[in-house]
């Protein structure tokens, strides 16, 4: 089930024919391990993989962006699920100087890669990162020699103040001409040691996580996005071979920072430090990065108790077999994201894509599971998965659409 929609408007050009929507996805899908889905001994830890190969393939996901997936195996037994078959591993060389390790995984129809970044601080915070792709609609972006860009960690700009650099990928929608590029990140939520809180560019000390997050938000935007959005690049350098296609970039994944606007979170001091719109100059232009999303998207374990209604006052209790319990007890925090360059759509005639929340927990029905938010929380993960759709028609040439179909 899809939650609420973003806004989206569909425009006519002559001579267009041949609309493709293309869904992106963004998905936490929290401490996805190996043993989390090989774990034998306990059953009610085990993740429920049939469950998350459900909700990618009822929901028409193109592309998946996943945040904390711990082990390549993990990665490896998903795709399993989802393409009824034993997928083969792809070999994949190391890539960039941030990037501690690597893995690629396919099959007939699904293919996928994995990476680690380097840790910055510890190796917790060094979880992966993974993109999953139906082969049949998209695939990785090649050059005109037929050389592959492979998904590697960033290594540019600033990726090194970053305690987690982001995994980066190009995507070219099979029989189009354009790239879609993707940045997958996951914010840091926090770092043991306090003492590890970095400086601002005016050399203040960061006070807070809040504040960290934010900072790294910055980089994530004003550093890569800028930089990626723009290169003609392959791994060691200029590529002159590249291909001369548009691209649409989009940050995407778990900011750990709710929107201003958004009510009744958990968090609510925990948001953007500015209003969801940020703006630069890129060389004799001007980007316009909005941040979309205004839906929660993290569940809470348990459920609230009904005396305390602070975040801090929030407790682990058993809930109530024999009460009915709704979303509202449940959802916390609105920190799963998209950004992107307004103006670039709407340059080549693409206003405001939609996008949306996943209502993953109603696939889990009350007459079946006691209760059904706690059944998605323990089996799946504590994070909704977002989408958004993207169209442009095939024109033969770089411009195209949005469409709202």
């Amino acid at each position: 089930m899809l939650g609420n929609l973003g806004e989206g408007r569909l425009f006519n050009l002559k001579g267009i024919s041949h609309i493709m929507k293309i869904r992106i996805a963004s998905f936490n899908i929290e401490k996805f391990s190996r043993q989390s889905v090989y774990c034998t001994n306990d059953a009610e830890s085990r993740k429920d993989i049939k469950m998350i190969a459900k909700i990618i393939r009822e929901n028409n996901f193109d592309i998946i962006a996943l945040q904390e997936v711990f082990h390549p195996e993990a990665l490896k037994y998903l795709l399993r699920e989802l393409s009824y078959q034993n997928p083969v591993d792809v070999s994949v060389s190391r890539m960039g100087a941030y990037t501690a390790q690597i893995a690629g995984f396919k099959s007939d129809t699904w293919e996928a890669r994995w990476a680690q970044p380097k840790p910055k601080f510890s190796n917790m915070a060094a979880e992966g990162y993974a993109f999953i792709w139906n082969t049949k609609r998209i695939g990785l972006s090649r050059n005109m020699k037929g050389k592959i860009f492979e998904p590697r960690i960033a290594d540019y700009g600033h990726a090194f103040e970053l305690v987690r650099p982001p995994l980066i990928a190009r995507f070219t929608p099979l029989n189009r001409y354009y790239e879609i590029r993707l940045i997958n990140t996951h914010i840091v939520f926090s770092i043991k040691d306090e003492d590890k809180l970095r400086t601002n560019q005016d050399g203040e000390q960061i006070s807070s996580y809040t504040k960290l997050r934010n900072l790294e938000l910055q980089v994530l935007l004003k550093g890569i996005y800028k930089r990626f959005s723009n290169m003609v690049v392959d791994y060691r350098g200029i590529d002159k071979y590249a291909r001369n296609l548009v691209s649409y970039t989009f940050l995407l994944g778990d900011y750990n920072l709710n929107l201003q606007d958004v009510k009744n979170v958990a968090r609510p001091s925990e948001c953007l430090d500015f209003n969801n719109l940020i703006g630069y100059i890129d060389g004799d232009k001007s980007m316009w990065i909005e941040t979309v999303n205004s839906e929660r998207t993290t569940l809470r374990k348990t459920v609230r108790s009904i005396d305390n209604t602070l975040d801090r006052d929030i407790i682990k209790v058993q809930s109530n077999e024999s009460k009915t319990y709704e979303a509202k007890d449940y959802l916390a925090n609105n920190f799963d994201h998209f950004s992107f360059d307004l103006n670039m759509l709407e340059d080549h005639g693409i206003h405001m894509p939609k996008y949306g929340v996943v209502l993953a927990y109603e696939n889990y029905k009350d007459d079946e599971v006691s209760n059904r938010f706690e059944q998605y929380t323990k089996k799946v993960s504590d994070h909704l998965p977002i989408y958004l759709d993207f169209s442009i028609k095939n024109t033969g040439k770089s411009k195209g659409e949005f469409d709202d179909s």
